[in-house]
């Protein structure tokens, strides 16, 4: 099993951070079926990002990650749920696309 540098850490924890930001103001962009729809491409692009980093960021201790998170502003998994709740509320604005693309 290759062992993960700090500097690869870094880095994927860089890449997390970007990421989930932009995964976060992706759905708060999310207001009516058309902007559901205009998400998706950036929602898909974020998840691939986070999906490439996920077995370097599994070597991160998690508190390491929310701290991350916290100093970039963003929220953390926990304070995304209200986000996902208000997108499920209003039946993903009727954008099949986007209900796709968060159910995966």
């Amino acid at each position: 099993e290759p062992t993960v540098t700090p500097e690869q850490q870094a880095e994927a924890l860089k890449v997390f951070v970007e990421s989930w930001g932009a995964l976060i103001t992706a759905l708060n962009s999310v207001t009516d079926t058309a902007t559901a729809d205009a998400a998706v491409p950036a929602i898909e692009a974020a998840s691939a990002r986070l999906h490439s980093i996920s077995n370097i960021l599994e070597t991160i201790p998690d508190m390491d990650i929310i701290e991350a998170l916290e100093k970039s502003g963003n929220p953390t998994p926990v304070g995304v749920a209200p986000i996902e709740q208000r997108l499920e509320a209003n039946d993903f604005y009727g954008s099949e696309a986007l209900k796709r693309v968060l159910r995966q």
